[in-house]
C-alpha cells in the first residue's frame, strides 16, 4: 500500500491534468445537451448544424484524449508495480521463498496483480461518467 500512495504522489500533477480534462470533457457533454435543449429543438429554422457537429467533434477529441492519457498511466503504474514486486521477490533471501512457498507467491501475484490492473482499467470509466454524472445532475437542478 505505500508503493501505492508514493506513485499517486510522484504522479499528482497528472492526476489533477486527467481529472481537469474529465471536468472539461463532461462540460462539454453537458454543453452537448444544452446546445440540443436550446438550439435544435427550439429553432426549427436556423439550426445551426455546424456548431452541432463542431461541439460533437469536440466531446468526441476531448473524450478520446483522457481516455487514452488514463489508460496510458494506469498500464504504466501497472508495470512499475509488477516490476517492484517481482524485484521484492527476487531481493528476498532463498530459504524465506522456500519457506514461504513458490505456489503461495505465484498465487499472491497473479490475484493481487490481476484485481488492481482492472481496477486501474475501470479507472478512467469510472472517473469519466462519475463527473458527466455530476455535471448532468447540476444542468438538471439548474432546467427545474
Amino acid at each position: 500500500m505505500p508503493f501505492i500512495i508514493e506513485l499517486l504522489k510522484q504522479n499528482k500533477l497528472k492526476l489533477i491534468s486527467f481529472l481537469l480534462f474529465s471536468f472539461i470533457t463532461s462540460a462539454v457533454g453537458v454543453l452537448t445537451l444544452v446546445f440540443i435543449n436550446d438550439y435544435l429543438l427550439k429553432n426549427a429554422q436556423n439550426i445551426p448544424i455546424f456548431y452541432f457537429i463542431v461541439l460533437l467533434l469536440i466531446f468526441f477529441i476531448s473524450s478520446t484524449i483522457v481516455e487514452l492519457g488514463l489508460s496510458i498511466f494506469g498500464q504504466n503504474f501497472i508495470f512499475k508495480m509488477q516490476r517492484r514486486v517481482v524485484k521484492q521477490i527476487l531481493d528476498t533471501p532463498l530459504l524465506r521463498v522456500a519457506k514461504v512457498g513458490k505456489a503461495r507467491i505465484l498465487a499472491s501475484l497473479g490475484s493481487d496483480v490481476r484485481n488492481i490492473s482492472f481496477g486501474l482499467l475501470r479507472l478512467p470509466d469510472f472517473l469519466q461518467s462519475s463527473i458527466l454524472i455530476l455535471c448532468t445532475s447540476v444542468y438538471l437542478c439548474y432546467l427545474s
